[in-house]
This record gives structure tokens, sequence and C-alpha cells, in this order.
């Protein structure tokens, strides 16, 4: 958190009428008003230190200061419902975490949730429908909860699941699905329940804010809380931004006017330049952005890496600030000591050049949702070549790192301890039979991310 810098934040309220609702956003903006004046000062958070701006009716579309909320308007809600009805098949996007825990007979080691690789879509739409009856959408004896399975299917799952921690450095984690799924839908109840879902949100800690979709096929979302200011538009205004084009000597004038045309989506990065060094088998091949595209991309590096980095477990030690290889042979000397005494050793086959990347557009959906940035990060990507990451890239490192977060979390639930810098990587178990399952699950989980080991 930086001085002066402006956030957004967004709300749904379910109430008995638009008056009341009101009454309820009165004491909150002016419960917050009090604690950013005279709340204990902190040095990072909220609290003493922040001043509220303004409060939108999403709405009204205008700035709101008191008195009753415009409700939603029920001639939007049935122009969704019809907009749906014409189409055989669509997609839904969480825009925040999806918790619905897997029935109990689906429930499998480290894998108890919706996730990639199960959604079970009659039970979600039996859960949506629960919800809207909790929440007093519909009465809880007038709509049936009762889905037809052959009416409703899924035709695409590219869900990311993603864990948050919270609570400090000693903290928990709370984890959850995002991304895509592709559905067919047939029955008109559960076409319904998916158009109010938008307004209600789904499972579990919907309080916090999780479990909120959209259905892409109906456009944005009309009533979406904008961002303060876009993901990358810190990077352009960067304090270093002048030195680091200095330093690739380039002049501020080049470097601005650049960074405008990335404004209006006029930029396009050039290709990177070739480096093969070696020969044969051992041959290794660099991939270097021109000098402007390598300024920009320290830019988007400095704004974005100490938020992203936060996402990544603490088993991985490369590329990141403060660790390295002696932290990771720290952590090797303690699991030792803890009983750890087996390993696996492997490492990833040509991992930057086999780095698949719609999934990699997936995981960038996931951890950043903003559109214009992922496209961003996906053309310098692509202006290494055809395949994989380029590696002479500032990004890079960083990319790479949250691709194989997935396979750091699936490793650490399987209970081995894992010890990664790069594509290299330790498992520590306790015992042989435990090192072989560690093993074959390595294998799964890198063949998940269309990866192969060398072991």
């Amino acid at each position: 958190l930086k001085s002066g810098e402006r956030f957004a934040f967004g709300g749904g309220l379910i109430g008995p009428n638009s008056s009341e609702a009101g009454a309820v956003v009165e004491r909150l903006r002016d419960g917050l008003r009090r604690l950013g004046s005279s709340g204990k000062p902190r040095r990072q958070g909220f609290g003493g230190n922040f001043e509220l701006a303004e409060v939108e009716d999403l709405v009204a579309g205008a700035a709101w200061t008191g008195g009753p909320l415009r409700s939603l308007a029920a001639e939007q809600l049935n122009g969704e419902l019809r907009q749906l009805g014409e189409l055989s098949e669509f997609n839904i996007r969480f825009l925040s975490p999806l918790r619905i825990e897997r029935p109990g007979r689906h429930k499998q080691t480290g894998r108890s949730f919706f996730d990639n690789r199960f959604f079970d879509l009659p039970y979600f739409l039996s859960r949506l429908l629960r919800r809207m009856q909790s929440v007093g959408v519909v009465s809880r004896d007038g709509e049936a909860t009762q889905i037809d399975p052959a009416a409703v299917e899924v035709l695409e799952n590219r869900l990311v699941w993603i864990d948050m921690a919270y609570g400090g450095p000693h903290g928990k984690v709370l984890g959850g699905a995002v991304g895509r799924v592709r559905l067919r839908i047939d029955d008109p109840t559960a076409r319904a329940a998916l158009v109010w879902g938008q307004y209600t949100r789904v499972g579990k800690n919907a309080h916090f804010g999780f479990g909120r979709y959209r259905i892409e096929s109906l456009g944005a979302d009309p009533l979406a809380c904008r961002r303060a200011m876009p993901l990358l538009e810190s990077a352009w205004t960067h304090p270093r931004a002048d030195a680091l084009a200095m330093q690739a000597g380039l002049d501020a004038g080049r470097l601005t006017a650049t960074i405008e045309a990335v404004r209006t989506g006029e930029y396009v990065p050039l290709a990177c330049q070739r480096l093969t060094f070696g020969q044969g088998e051992r041959s290794r091949q660099l991939h270097i952005p021109a000098r402007i595209d390598r300024v920009l991309q320290r830019l988007a590096l400095e704004s974005l890496g100490p938020g992203l980095d936060q996402f990544l477990e603490s088993s991985s030690f490369a590329w990141r600030r403060g660790l390295g290889r002696h932290s990771s042979a720290r952590a090797i000397g303690r699991a030792f000591r803890q009983g750890f005494v087996y390993a696996v050793k492997a490492d990833i086959d040509r991992f930057f050049d086999t780095v698949d990347r719609q999934l990699l557009a997936d995981r960038l959906d996931a951890y950043l949702a903003d559109d214009q940035a992922v496209e961003l990060l996906l053309a310098w990507v692509r202006s290494g070549g055809d395949t994989g990451l380029p590696t002479g890239a500032p990004l890079s490192p960083l990319l790479a790192n949250l691709f194989l977060d997935h396979f750091d979390e699936r490793i650490a639930n399987r209970g081995g301890r894992l010890v990664r810098y790069g594509d290299d990587f330790l498992i520590l178990c306790r015992t042989s039979a435990e090192a072989d399952a560690l093993l074959s699950a390595a294998r799964e989980e890198a063949a998940e991310l269309l990866l192969r080991l060398n072991d």
C-alpha cells in the first residue's frame, strides 16, 4: 500500500426494501469514516490511515449521499433470462473463489472442493437454488430444488484453484476455484437460478465476497465495481521509470510515447532477439526482448511482482526477493532434522519451452482478474516465439513460478515437503514407500499442467 493510492470496494446488499438497504449502507459508511480517521495508524493495511472518498450506488450509476438505494430492476433480470434462453451453450466465469464441498463419495486426498477436475452441475444448481431460498429471493416452499441431470451438462472446465493467506504471517489459508466453466442448460428453473445467482453469490464464505460469477455470454456486467485505477497504471507511473529507460539507452520521450500506446491499446511488442549457446542437445536458446519492451516488462514486474509473490507457496525458492539457494538448503536441513530422511529428486523436462499458454492464460486470469493486463502479459510471452516462455524476458521467472504454483500446492496437499528451485525440485519424505507414492503424484500433477518430469 502506498500513500495516495485509491481503492474501490464493491458489495451486494439483499434487503426487504430500498429504504432499509440505504440505512445499512449509511451505518457502514459512518463506521468506515470513523475507522479511517480515528483508528490506530498502521504501516500496512487499513485503519487510521485512509479517507472514505465516495459511496456510489452502482444500480443508479451515481454517487450516493444518503436515503434509499435503487434496487435491481426486474426488467434487467428478465432481459438477461430471455437472452440466456436463446443460447444453446455459454460460459460462466467465477470472478471470486468458489468454495463448494464435493459430496462425500467424491472427496479425495487434497481435493475436497469443486475444482478443475470436479464440477457436478446438478449439485451446483441445487446449492444455488438453496442459496436463493436462504436469502429470500424465492420461497422455501415455492421452488423445487431438483434439477433434471439430463437437461444440464458441463462442456468444459477451466477452473484454477488459488490459496489465499489471511491473518498475518502465521495466519490461515482460504482457497477456492476461479475461472471459466462452459455449460449447456435446458432446464428453465436452472437458467433462472443462474441469472439470479450472479447477484446472490453461491457457496461458502459468500459474505467475504466469494462465489461471485458472471455469465460471460450476456456481456459485461453493468453493475461491476470498477477499479479505482487500471491494474498496471502504477507500473507506468513508477518512480524508477525514467531511470530504467536511461539504463537501457532510451530517452524519456520514447518511454512516455510507448506507455501512452499501451494505454490506448495501440502497443505491439517487437519480436525477441534469439541467441543460441552451445551445440546439439546441450544448446540453449535465449529470447531477449527489445530495449523498450524490456523496460516495460521491468516496470510491470516492479508493480505486479510483490502482490503476486504472496500467492506463491513457501516451497518455491527461485527468483524471489530474499530467497535463493541458501534458503532452499536451509529448508532441506530443517526437513531432515524433522525426520524427512528420504527424497525424490527430479526436474521438469524443457520447462520453459513447454509451458502451455492456454493454461498460463487461465492462471493469469485467476490471479489478476484484469483482461487488459492479462492480454499485455500474454503479448510479451508471444513475442518470444510460438511456444513456451521466453527465457531471457524479465517477466518470465515470475510467470514460471505462477504457472508452477498449482504443482507446489498439490504436492503439499499430498503430504510431501517440497523444495523447488525453478524447474528443479526435491520432495522430502519420511519413508521409502511415501517417496514412491509422491514421485507418482508428482508425475500426475505435472501431467495435469502438460509437463513431463526427468526423474
